[in-house]
Protein backbone atom coordinates (compact mmCIF):
# COMPACT_ATOMS: atom_id res chain seq x y z
CA UNK A 1 0.00 0.00 0.00
CA UNK A 2 1.18 3.53 -0.64
CA UNK A 3 0.92 4.39 3.06
CA UNK A 4 3.13 1.40 4.01
CA UNK A 5 0.65 0.51 6.74
CA UNK A 6 -2.65 -0.65 5.23
CA UNK A 7 -3.18 -4.11 3.85
CA UNK A 8 -5.10 -4.87 0.68
CA UNK A 9 -5.24 -3.55 -2.84
CA UNK A 10 -4.72 -0.02 -4.07
CA UNK A 11 -8.47 0.46 -4.52
CA UNK A 12 -8.99 0.19 -0.76
CA UNK A 13 -6.52 3.01 -0.23
CA UNK A 14 -8.10 5.10 -2.99
CA UNK A 15 -11.59 4.60 -1.57
CA UNK A 16 -10.39 6.03 1.75
CA UNK A 17 -9.26 9.18 -0.07
CA UNK A 18 -12.75 9.92 -1.44
CA UNK A 19 -14.03 12.91 0.55
CA UNK A 20 -16.68 12.21 3.18
CA UNK A 21 -20.03 13.35 1.88
CA UNK A 22 -19.07 12.91 -1.78
CA UNK A 23 -22.43 12.68 -3.54
CA UNK A 24 -21.18 10.54 -6.43
CA UNK A 25 -19.51 7.76 -4.39
CA UNK A 26 -22.71 6.14 -3.02
CA UNK A 27 -24.25 6.31 -6.49
CA UNK A 28 -21.22 4.59 -8.03
CA UNK A 29 -21.40 1.88 -5.37
CA UNK A 30 -25.13 1.37 -5.96
CA UNK A 31 -24.62 1.24 -9.71
CA UNK A 32 -22.08 -1.56 -9.45
CA UNK A 33 -23.94 -3.39 -6.69
CA UNK A 34 -27.12 -3.48 -8.80
CA UNK A 35 -25.46 -5.31 -11.69
CA UNK A 36 -26.69 -8.90 -11.43
CA UNK A 37 -23.75 -11.20 -10.58
CA UNK A 38 -24.34 -13.25 -13.73
CA UNK A 39 -23.89 -10.10 -15.88
CA UNK A 40 -20.76 -8.80 -14.17
CA UNK A 41 -17.59 -8.73 -16.26
CA UNK A 42 -15.35 -8.60 -13.19
CA UNK A 43 -14.53 -11.05 -10.41
CA UNK A 44 -16.40 -10.71 -7.13
CA UNK A 45 -13.21 -9.75 -5.33
CA UNK A 46 -12.79 -6.82 -7.75
CA UNK A 47 -16.08 -5.10 -6.85
CA UNK A 48 -14.35 -2.21 -5.11
CA UNK A 49 -12.21 -1.66 -8.22
CA UNK A 50 -15.34 -1.49 -10.37
CA UNK A 51 -16.90 0.98 -7.93
CA UNK A 52 -13.79 3.18 -8.06
CA UNK A 53 -13.84 3.19 -11.86
CA UNK A 54 -17.57 4.03 -11.87
CA UNK A 55 -16.88 6.88 -9.43
CA UNK A 56 -14.01 8.18 -11.57
CA UNK A 57 -16.08 7.98 -14.74
CA UNK A 58 -18.97 9.90 -13.18
CA UNK A 59 -16.99 12.48 -11.26
CA UNK A 60 -14.23 13.11 -13.78
CA UNK A 61 -15.73 12.63 -17.24
CA UNK A 62 -13.21 12.38 -20.03
CA UNK A 63 -10.29 11.81 -17.67
CA UNK A 64 -10.65 8.09 -17.09
CA UNK A 65 -8.22 6.19 -19.26
CA UNK A 66 -9.88 3.13 -20.75
CA UNK A 67 -8.19 0.59 -22.92
CA UNK A 68 -10.47 -1.09 -25.43
CA UNK A 69 -9.04 -4.13 -27.12
CA UNK A 70 -10.09 -5.34 -30.54
CA UNK A 71 -11.76 -8.31 -28.82
CA UNK A 72 -13.89 -5.97 -26.72
CA UNK A 73 -14.74 -3.88 -29.76
CA UNK A 74 -15.75 -7.00 -31.68
CA UNK A 75 -17.93 -8.18 -28.80
CA UNK A 76 -19.65 -4.81 -28.40
CA UNK A 77 -20.01 -4.11 -32.11
CA UNK A 78 -20.28 -7.47 -33.91
CA UNK A 79 -21.54 -5.86 -37.13
CA UNK A 80 -18.38 -3.77 -37.35
CA UNK A 81 -16.33 -6.91 -38.03
CA UNK A 82 -18.27 -7.66 -41.20
CA UNK A 83 -18.79 -4.10 -42.40
CA UNK A 84 -17.30 -3.20 -45.76
CA UNK A 85 -14.22 -1.02 -45.56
Amino acid sequence: MPDNVSLGELEGFVSQMIPAGDSVWPLAQQYIDRIPPIDRKFAENKTLRAQIYAWLAASRPGRVAVSISSETTARLMPKARNAPR
